[in-house]
């Protein structure tokens, strides 16, 4: 069951944000145009839905597994927490940051 679902998040998995969110550059001098970086929450609010289903299934399957999968259980519900729950938590994370970061640029 784990590598069919690490099969599934290979495919579909988070980090949205780490791939399409561009951040603002360090500094600019005020006269300089606008910089060119992502301004739409889009990316990180993927993530945030994918955190939520990954947390979801991996407590599905950690309350599963707590009668059958013995000793090795909080092994596997690790295991599944990784991917499923901390990428696109902290994909989103960063998102969030980078794009009001780039919004704040914008505005100055």
């Amino acid at each position: 069951m784990v590598a069919v679902l690490a099969c599934l998040l290979g495919s579909t998995g988070g980090g949205c944000s780490f791939a399409f969110v561009q951040s603002a550059p360090p500094r600019r001098e005020p006269a300089q145009p606008p910089p060119d970086c992502t301004t739409t929450y889009v990316p990180p609010i993927a993530d945030t839905v994918l955190a939520v289903l990954g947390g979801l299934v991996t407590l599905a399957t950690s309350a599963v597994c707590i009668d059958s999968c013995g000793n090795d259980g909080h092994v596997k519900t690790l295991i599944l927490a990784v991917p499923f729950f901390v990428l696109p938590a902290s994909s989103a994370v960063y998102g969030y940051a980078k794009v009001s970061g780039c919004r704040d640029a914008r505005k100055s």
